[in-house]
């Protein structure tokens, strides 16, 4: 079983240390519990705030089934 509290702290790391400008940051494959598109670094407090909701199970993660690998 995957570590999916870890996999959602890592993804929230690699955005929060960022200094990118102006790109687009993508986690949507299917394989992810959190499907993220944001526009950095405009949406980097709002993506991180998703994160930790998601950490917090204030919002739902991907089930499952259906990720795809």
């Amino acid at each position: 079983m995957p570590d999916t509290a870890g996999l959602l702290r890592e993804t929230g790391a690699m955005i929060e240390h960022t200094t990118l400008t102006d790109d687009l940051f993508m986690a949507n494959h299917p394989s992810n519990y959190l499907s993220i598109k944001a526009h950095l670094p405009y949406d980097k407090e709002d993506t991180l705030k998703r994160v930790r909701a998601a950490l917090s199970g204030d919002i739902p993660l991907r089930e499952e089934w259906r990720r795809a690998f």
